[in-house]
């Protein structure tokens, strides 16, 4: 594997970059879920679109915190971009079942709070089947240290009335800059189901409470000491034990064939 200098990270301990899908499947197992943390990154955009006018100390903490995940994030992707040789997605796998619809996919993870629906719908079919396709576009863009310094002036953008697309250097930009973070919430966790939940299971098992059979992907439950994770700046019900359901109680879409 391609070796990765430390000096490249601001936010990535030593100790995580030495062990990225244990960091990955650490934050989608243990700090919050999909849906909630698609929202929080969601609102994240929408005030550094417009001004943070209005909010509490409360919530500039909590968007402070969320701003800093997603900052280690890109940094934790640029990692595995060297470490990772194959992205391309199994139909088919002992650590998850995948079910795809028109315009969206989801992925069953059995040992995820005794059974969780992650649902994409932000990523391209031909993203979603080859992470790395995304992964290179992302860096593509804009490289790692030209992410690091726009993330430097996202933060200010959500203590202040500045706006991103005030910048010069990123004016016209933003909603594409904006559009790469949104996919980045799912590729984050497409990342914990597709490669982090098999590390896990084979090197950490113990750390992550699945050391019993019952609790393994091919078990029906999960440990009674797992807790259920909330959103980081909101009380949105997450999807938690039940996939998207239309208002007549089908599933949203139909299956591909």
């Amino acid at each position: 594997m391609k070796s990765v200098r430390q000096a490249h990270f601001r936010y990535l301990t030593k100790k995580e970059a030495k062990n990225p899908l244990y960091t990955v499947a650490y934050f989608c197992r243990n700090v919050t879920g999909l849906a909630h943390w698609r929202r929080d990154i969601d609102r994240v955009i929408r005030i550094s679109a417009t001004n943070g006018i209005g909010l509490k100390p409360i919530d500039f903490a909590n968007l402070h915190f969320c701003w800093q995940q997603l900052y280690q994030h890109i940094e934790l992707i640029y990692v595995l971009k060297h470490v990772v040789r194959h992205w391309e997605i199994e139909s088919e796998s002992p650590h998850y079942t995948l079910t795809r619809y028109p315009r969206t996919a989801i992925i069953f993870d059995r040992t995820l709070f005794r059974g969780t629906y992650l649902e994409f719908d932000r990523l391209s079919r031909k993203e979603f089947d080859n992470i790395g396709l995304f992964i290179d576009k992302f860096f593509a863009f804009k490289s790692l240290q030209a992410w690091q310094r726009l993330m430097d002036k996202l933060l200010i953008t959500l203590l202040s009335e500045n706006r991103l697309g005030d910048y010069s250097k990123y004016d016209r930009q933003d909603s594409k800059i904006y559009r790469y973070l949104e996919k980045l919430t799912e590729v984050f966790f497409l990342i914990y189901a597709t490669k982090a939940i098999a590390h896990i299971v084979a090197h950490h098992a113990a750390d992550f409470l699945l050391d019993e059979p019952d609790d393994r992907p091919d078990g029906s439950t999960v440990s009674e000491g797992q807790q259920e994770k909330t959103s980081l700046t909101s009380e949105i019900p997450d999807e938690r034990t039940h996939p998207p359901v239309e208002r007549d109680g089908q599933p949203a879409g139909e299956a591909r064939k």
